[in-house]
């Protein structure tokens, strides 16, 4: 799910405007790192996993729809309530 999601940042910023990668910094190299990856390979992983890659798509996607939903409402305490609950997640991996 990380390559895929790293290529398709790159991808999307692309299709927004590509003059933008001259003024993306570290957090978007570092984000977009494993988008430098043999394609080929990981073409290969992403269809043998094709079935589990589909249903955490829509996961994603239900994620990226709520904070959308929560921007288009400039609903601050709801989109800081998913970035804490995100951050908290994140501090806790590797802590067992």
């Amino acid at each position: 799910m990380p390559h895929l999601i790293a290529y398709a940042i790159v991808n999307t910023v692309a299709d927004i405007d590509s003059s933008y990668f001259a003024f993306s910094g570290q957090g978007f190299m570092d984000t977009t790192r494993i988008a430098s990856s043999p394609s080929e390979l990981w073409r290969d992983i992403c269809l043998l996993n094709r079935d589990n890659l589909l249903e955490s798509i829509e996961v994603f996607k239900n994620n990226l729809d709520r904070i959308s939903q929560y921007l288009r409402a400039y609903d601050s305490e709801s989109l800081e309530r998913d970035f804490k609950k995100a951050q908290t997640l994140r501090e806790g991996i590797g802590q067992n």
